[in-house]
């Protein structure tokens, strides 16, 4: 255990003692910018405690750097935090102007891009209970779900359905069964993202009601903005 300092722009740092448990990111050399995300065990003194960092680093003149860290009990809570984190807000990039608006777009997307890879690396760490969605499998519960906001609207109960286990648990949910049927090898859906259809509905299986409502609920939400972040935004997703 080392005596351990994040630091947080706009506030007073975080002290601990504690040691480093998972790191990834950095800044490419092509735009001289990016995030470094790490998590930390906290000694407690036998409590669980843990801490996540991030770091945005720049090589560009009159561009600040930028700190963020947060402590939790729980390894799932800072995920969600890191999740969730406005990464956006402090990217200076290009000068104002119209000729640069698509660049700026560009850079931001692709900045998301690579600290939500840095964040999926650090979550991969044993501390983190269930196993990580990859990116197919995200993109095949959305393909699947499409359209899953017009179903909610008309009937909220819906949801329910979707979620919770016949006979009051968790496994044989409705989200399973319709991705059973997805990826029914007839269909070809688990042929079009090269994913395991037993694999998946493993994964499903493991996740809690409200996880399950998360996910469906995020992924009607991308849907109806269908915008440039389309893939960054699922693969924002915690699971």
């Amino acid at each position: 255990m080392e005596t351990i300092t994040l630091e947080r722009s706009g506030s007073t740092p975080i002290r601990f003692n504690g040691e480093l448990l998972a790191s990834a990111g950095g800044v490419p050399e092509k735009v001289k910018r990016g995030h470094v995300v790490k998590f930390f065990k906290v000694d407690a003194g036998g409590r669980e405690v843990y801490a996540a960092s991030v770091e945005y680093l720049t090589e560009w003149r009159d561009e600040p750097q930028w700190f963020a860290a947060a402590m939790s009990s729980g390894p799932g809570d800072l995920a969600e935090w890191l999740l969730t984190l406005n990464i956006d807000a402090h990217v200076a990039g290009y000068p104002p102007g119209a000729q640069f608006v698509e660049r700026q777009k560009r850079l931001l997307s692709d900045l998301r891009a690579a600290y939500i890879e840095a964040v999926r690396i650090v979550m991969r760490h044993d501390v983190f209970k269930h196993e990580l969605l990859t990116k197919n499998e995200k993109m095949a519960l959305a393909d699947a779900f499409n359209g899953i906001s017009m179903v909610l609207d008309n009937d909220s109960h819906y949801l329910e359905c979707l979620t919770n286990g016949l006979g009051g648990v968790d496994v044989c949910s409705g989200m399973e069964h319709q991705m059973w049927d997805f990826l029914d090898p007839n269909e070809g859906g688990a042929e079009k993202w090269e994913i395991s259809r037993d694999a998946l509905i493993k994964k499903i299986r493991r996740l809690t009601p409200k996880e399950r409502a998360e996910i469906i609920t995020r992924i009607g939400e991308v849907w109806e903005r269908n915008d440039d972040n389309f893939v960054p935004d699922l693969e924002s997703l915690m699971l």
